[in-house]
């Protein structure tokens, strides 16, 4: 039988508290690391008590904010689900403007499994549509049948946040032979500059349709933002017999500075041993540094294949998502 529903904007005031309930349901079943931290942060807290405070929390979003919309799918006049979609909090370095992102979607367990799913995603891509921005999302890594949801509606894979953690028992990782690795500031080096910029054009170029001008401009601000936040880092030149093969820039992460990140990294045709001897050379300069980790933000579009950096073991917690919709 045809399933009768609807859709509607939420109304805050009559909708507030069975969306808290059912977004708290969503935050317990991923394990989300905003419930890990409230968890932490309230040793001893009822489920019902974490929820309060949860609830609370919420309160602080902007759902003031035009941008903002909650839709809520009705079936026989019950609540059944919602997507909250609104625009992105932060950017990343290599978007032209934030895109509009869903912050949550989610179905009472008695309506999942009958494209009531589907139809909320359709209704944030309109919104989406009307703001002239991209929707994107963050979905957990073992959540499989979210991720292949968002396939089926057309989204892809854009980046994965990616962390290596050292323990006191870690020694300096060796290098793979046949690569030399010098430091320097290679943005004095013309074809250098020329591969860093091919690099960050790609990334731009995944999600806008932009131009030579907007690029440099948006690779110029990447490169400021971290130059200006007075952190220790270093560039590498990395060469093979026959020359220049390859870009790192490395350094601590402007969130955690205990930890290091990895900036930039450029090795065009290149195979897994040399990326892992970039990967070596990265790792071996936040031990140095005394750092407790690794992260790095890989996108979709660069040159590091994900499976070399799972098998130094990195972990990805989960995938960020988009649609192009401009």
């Amino acid at each position: 039988m045809r399933l009768s529903f609807q859709i509607r904007e939420w109304n805050r005031q009559n909708d507030w508290t069975i969306f808290a309930r059912l977004s708290w349901s969503t935050a317990k079943a991923t394990h989300s690391a905003y419930y890990q931290e409230l968890v932490r942060e309230n040793p001893g807290k009822t489920d019902e008590e974490l929820f309060h405070a949860y609830k609370e929390e919420l309160k602080e979003f902007d759902f003031d904010d035009e941008r903002c919309m909650i839709f809520v799918v009705e079936v026989e006049g019950r609540f059944a689900g919602y997507v909250w979609v609104s625009i992105r909090n932060s950017r990343d370095s290599w978007d032209l403007n934030r895109p509009m992102w869903i912050y949550d979607i989610t179905l009472d367990s008695d309506y999942r499994g009958r494209g009531l799913g589907k139809v909320l995603m359709r209704k944030a891509e309109e919104w989406a549509k009307a703001e002239k921005r991209n929707l994107g999302l963050f979905v957990h890594a073992h959540n499989e049948p979210a991720i292949r949801l968002y396939e089926s509606e057309g989204y892809v894979v854009k980046s994965a946040p990616m962390t290596l953690r050292f323990s006191e028992k870690d020694g300096p990782r060796q290098l793979s032979t046949g690569l030399d690795f010098v430091e320097c500031d290679y943005r004095k080096s013309k074809r250098a500059g020329q591969m860093a910029r091919e690099r960050f054009a790609r990334l731009v170029r995944f999600s806008h349709d932009a131009s030579e001008k907007e690029v440099a401009t948006t690779y110029q601000n990447f490169v400021e933002s971290y130059e200006g936040e007075n952190l220790e880092q270093s560039r590498f030149l990395a060469r093979r017999e026959e020359g220049l093969c390859g870009l790192l820039w490395v350094g601590q992460a402007p969130f955690r500075r205990e930890i290091g990140m990895i900036y930039e990294v450029i090795i065009p045709d290149s195979d897994k041993s040399e990326q892992q001897a970039f990967l070596t050379e990265a790792i071996r300069w936040s031990q140095k540094k005394e750092l407790s980790a690794l992260y790095t933000l890989l996108h979709a579009a660069d040159d590091l294949d994900a499976s070399v950096l799972e098998s130094a073991g990195f972990v990805v917690p989960g995938y960020f998502m988009e649609k192009r919709l401009t």
